[in-house]
């Protein structure tokens, strides 16, 4: 590596005119080893297809904008090269003590860039609440947003927040998101899927300096249940079981194949309903008659579903938008049902009037003509004066 580096920086020199001073040929050799992202001393130095460096980081954060090389816009293949030994040891060797305090600084930065304490903190993506359990498939593009599915990847899990806007303000509720899969686009854009795990408290929001915002967050429960509230939560879980079995079977008479289909892979997420956990079992139900992408059978209450704190109230809420919903799938039915009826009424009209025609146009003409051929003892005279009677020959038959 000494060896190349010396080589490399003798052509450089070679190319100076000789009048240049030794300090002036350190300018221009320190010139050429900055990185044209950051305007540094490049760190961890990688040269790209088209032949220019940059730092490794500086062309990672780059790469999220864009997949294109940053000087010559010439598309690059996606992946990072690997760090460039011959003007890694060039800066070792030419830039000295500069190198080391340019190494010491970033340092210091990544340790202060550091992964967020999941536990505490969490970057926001900023569209719509998710409910545990629930999935939700996403188009990344914005430059912010790619960073943050970046950032969110490298860590285990992969976790992030969904929050939703409330009147021009972030609602006070946080999904907590992992990210179960994804597809890096050569463009810089991602596609992913994040399934909801648990709801957050937002304590206060902050932008981070990649753009998108970062929240301090503390787990959110429901508030203990008295003696009396428990026993009222068993009887409305029992009625809410079987309101739930007949909404479903409901949405599967009046509904037609795209949306049963949604609805069998929404309960396949949801799997089996937490019946004995009351926050659970009220968010399940939320899930389930608001899913994503929506149904459309039910009024929006996941926003209010999260934000209670109170599991009896929650269930209560459940158990009057069932109703609603249900109201609105039964008169759905009895649509369909006068709409069959008259179609099928109409439908033996048709039948009717098209046998009475084919019997006009077709069975009375073969009538009078099996007369003809065949004669009718009633009528012989008035059909012999017409054609005469038909009288097939015999000879050869035998006795």
């Amino acid at each position: 590596k000494r060896k190349n580096s010396c080589v490399f920086l003798l052509v450089i020199v070679e190319a100076m005119p000789e009048s240049q001073s030794l300090l002036e040929i350190q300018q221009i050799v320190e010139k050429q080893l900055e990185c044209t992202l950051c305007f540094s001393l490049l760190v961890e130095p990688v040269t790209t297809e088209c032949g220019h460096t940059f730092c490794k980081q500086c062309l990672h954060l780059s790469s999220l904008h864009s997949a294109c090389c940053p000087v010559c816009r010439t598309r690059l293949s996606g992946r990072l090269p690997a760090t460039n030994t011959i003007i890694q040891a060039l800066l070792e060797e030419c830039m000295g003590d500069k190198y080391k305090a340019r190494l010491a600084e970033t340092k210091s930065t990544k340790k202060n860039q550091a992964p967020l304490n999941e536990e505490s903190t969490l970057g926001l993506f900023i569209l719509d609440c998710v409910l545990p359990r629930q999935h939700l498939k996403l188009h990344v593009f914005e430059p912010r947003y790619r960073r943050l599915i970046a950032r969110t990847l490298e860590k285990t899990p992969p976790l992030l927040g969904m929050v939703a806007m409330n009147e021009s303000q972030l609602s006070s509720v946080v999904s907590e998101c992992e990210i179960i899969d994804h597809t890096a686009l050569p463009d810089g854009r991602f596609l992913c899927e994040v399934v909801g795990r648990r709801r957050l408290r937002l304590r206060r929001d902050w932008e981070s300096h990649d753009g998108y915002r970062i929240a301090a967050v503390q787990e959110w429960t429901d508030d203990p249940l008295t003696t009396e509230e428990h026993t009222q939560v068993e009887e409305i879980s029992i009625k809410l079981k079987s309101d739930i079995d007949l909404w479903i079977q409901k949405v599967k008479e009046t509904s037609w194949h795209t949306r049963r289909q949604l609805l069998d892979l929404v309960l396949q997420h949801l799997a089996s309903p937490p019946v004995d956990d009351p926050e659970a079992f009220g968010l399940w139900i939320t899930a389930l008659i608001n899913p994503l992408p929506p149904l459309g059978l039910a009024p929006e209450i996941r926003l209010e579903a999260l934000t209670q704190s109170s599991s009896i109230s929650r269930l209560r809420l459940c158990q009057r938008t069932i109703s609603i919903s249900l109201a609105h799938l039964n008169q759905r039915t009895n649509i369909h049902r006068s709409l069959l009826g008259f179609l099928l009424f109409v439908s033996a009209q048709f039948l009717s009037f098209l046998i009475r025609a084919i019997s006009r146009t077709f069975v009375a003409p073969i009538a009078l003509i099996n007369r003809l051929l065949l004669g009718n003892d009633d009528n012989n005279n008035n059909h012999l004066g017409i054609i005469g009677r038909v009288h097939l020959p015999l000879e050869g038959v035998g006795q």
